[in-house]
């Protein structure tokens, strides 16, 4: 009885080792793969770091109240604008200006509206329009602030860098090892692609959902679908 319960020790002990020899295998086997995987993974949070920092642009909000409605109004001494502008009503309504000259604007109105915003950034197309005589009001500041934002025209301002110039966009964007595409999804679903569209094997990629500001300022819904290879 007594060789019986040695025997059935060291049969558990045998499977004991066989089980931790197998496990040390498999790490072994398999560690190489969870590396690449972990680098994959930090490099594409990298890329969505870097890509939606250069997507995004300075933009400064001026609230403005004048003294005086009119069909058209002019604005003069604005110091530190410049003609990159969007300016809206008090209902949000995008208004024709003319920018005369630095600091002085002349917007088209509807008789009753006294209040304005006037939005500012590098990443607005200017949006002039050639106005006729206005009435020169007094105005007062509202409040004033610059915030960070993402615009649909730096998205696909790089996305023909991509097309036209590949290298410098992942200098741009610090890139120094891997390549790289990225899908952009409107919020009406419609998706632009750039990037490996015929290559299936060994993608790895990463969503990234985030607010995005069109040509008119409308504040929107985006998606974009990073990946790396």
């Amino acid at each position: 009885m007594t060789f019986g319960k040695t025997g059935s020790h060291v049969s558990m002990i045998i499977s004991f080792v066989v089980f931790v020899t197998f496990i040390v295998f498999l790490f072994f086997i398999l560690q190489p793969a969870l590396n690449v995987g972990d680098e994959k993974d930090a490099l594409l949070d990298s890329i969505e770091t870097s890509l939606l920092g250069y997507l995004s642009s300075e933009l400064n909000t001026i609230s403005i109240k004048s003294n005086q409605a009119g069909n058209c109004v002019q604005l003069s001494g604005l110091e530190g604008v410049s003609s990159s502008l969007i300016v809206k009503n008090a209902n949000g309504d995008v208004l024709n200006y003319d920018w005369i000259s630095a600091g002085n604007l002349k917007i088209e109105n509807d008789g009753v509206n006294k209040f304005f915003k006037i939005y500012e950034s590098y990443a607005i197309s200017p949006q002039e329009t050639s106005i006729g005589s206005c009435t020169p009001v007094e105005y007062t500041f509202g409040l004033i602030k610059t915030e960070e934002k993402i615009f649909e025209k730096n998205i696909l301002d790089a996305m023909t860098l991509y097309q036209t110039n590949y290298d410098q966009l992942r200098q741009n964007i610090g890139l120094v090892t891997g390549d790289f595409g990225f899908d952009f999804v409107y919020e009406n679903g419609t998706i632009l692609s750039k990037g490996e569209s015929a290559q299936t094997a060994g993608v790895s990629t990463k969503q990234s959902s985030f607010n995005y500001l069109d040509a008119n300022l409308n504040n929107l819904q985006g998606n974009m679908v990073i990946k790396t290879w």
